[in-house]
């Protein structure tokens, strides 16, 4: 992705926060339509569109990725034991993407093709892409699930919701997610 580009997606990506932000409300009405959705039944499943923003440090350069993935399996509320307490605690209920039905990509993963002696690149390379899950919990949290990592597991934390729009951070990544109802069709 050329600078200016890339700066041009930041540049639009934090307005768009920040804007949500100065209005942002809780995110139990839009968590609990998507789950009220899913549980009437009948293929019902919601996609999930997003992007990422991780900034610029010393030794690298910023990096954006787009992400979708679908909700279909829903998980009640369960009580579990805590292995570093002992102590019962609730399970929040989820919705579940599938394994493999997320993809993720990335705009410093280039996929190069030359003909003629002339080379183009395409950032966000579909060759070069990570197989995402996600969880949302009822509370309005979003989880990741990287399934190349060893710890794929974060969450997305303060998390705020405008319109049909969850914004949120993982460390100092920035992430906004978009959701749609739809139904399957077999």
């Amino acid at each position: 992705m050329k600078p200016t580009h890339c700066f041009a997606v930041i540049l639009f990506a934090v307005t768009l926060f920040f804007s949500s932000v100065a209005s942002a409300q809780p995110c139990t009405s839009l968590t609990q339509s998507q789950f009220n959705w899913v549980l009437q039944g009948g293929g019902r499943f919601i996609t999930i569109t997003g992007v990422s923003l991780k900034t610029a440090t010393e030794t690298t350069e910023p990096v954006s990725s787009s992400f979708t993935s679908f909700l279909f399996t829903f998980k009640p509320a369960r009580l579990v034991i805590d292995p570093t307490t002992g102590e019962i605690i609730t399970m929040p209920a989820r919705l579940l993407s599938e394994v493999s039905k997320g993809h993720q990509l990335f705009s410093n993963r280039v996929y190069s093709v030359t003909q003629n002696g002339v080379t183009r690149e395409q950032p966000y390379s579909i060759f070069s892409h990570e197989d995402i899950e996600l969880e949302l919990e009822e509370t309005g949290k979003m989880i990741i699930i990287n399934k190349k990592l060893l710890n794929p597991r974060v969450a997305v934390s303060t998390s705020t919701c405008e319109g049909n729009m969850l914004t949120g951070f993982v460390g100092t990544t920035l992430y906004a997610f978009t959701f749609q109802q739809g139904f399957r069709i077999d």
